[in-house]
C-alpha cells in the first residue's frame, strides 16, 4: 500500500513538472491579433487564395472576418499557438447577438466563433458567403 501511495505522488508530481514546463514554454499562452497586417498575413495564406478588400476585427484581438473582390468571406481565429484563416462556405450562419457577431461554420469548426465588432456586427451579419 505505502509503494502504491509512493508510485501515485511520484506520477502527480512527474505531471505537475510537464505542465508547467508546457507553460515555461509557451505552450499556454492566448494568441491575439495584433492588428490587420497581422490577420491579412494569415488570410494570404488560405489555399487558393484570398486577398482581402474589407476586414473587421475582434475588438479583444480574437478573431477577424474579412471579405475579398468576389464577396467570399473568411474566419482568422487562434487554433493552439498560432493563427488560422480559412473561408467560409455556404453551410456558414452568420447572426447578431447584441454587438457580436456569431458565426456557426461547421465546415471550419465545431464550435460558434464570436466577434465583437461593436455596431459592424449587423453589416458583417448580412454578408453572407455565395454558394461555392
Amino acid at each position: 500500500m505505502g509503494q502504491d501511495i509512493a508510485i501515485f505522488a511520484a506520477s502527480l508530481i512527474a505531471v505537475a513538472a510537464l505542465v508547467g514546463l508546457a507553460h515555461v514554454m509557451g505552450f499556454s499562452r492566448t494568441v491575439v491579433i495584433a492588428g490587420e497586417a497581422d490577420a491579412r498575413e494569415s488570410l494570404l495564406l488560405i489555399p487558393g487564395g484570398f486577398v482581402p478588400q474589407v476586414m473587421a476585427l475582434d475588438a479583444g484581438g480574437r478573431a477577424a472576418i474579412a471579405r475579398d473582390a468576389a464577396g467570399r468571406l473568411a474566419l482568422v481565429v487562434p487554433h493552439g499557438g498560432r493563427m488560422v484563416a480559412r473561408r467560409l462556405d455556404k453551410t456558414a450562419k452568420l447572426t447578431v447577438e447584441g454587438n457580436s457577431l456569431r458565426v456557426i461554420a461547421p465546415a471550419f469548426r465545431a464550435e460558434p466563433i464570436t466577434l465583437d465588432l461593436g455596431p459592424a456586427a449587423a453589416h458583417w451579419a448580412q454578408a453572407m458567403p455565395p454558394a461555392s
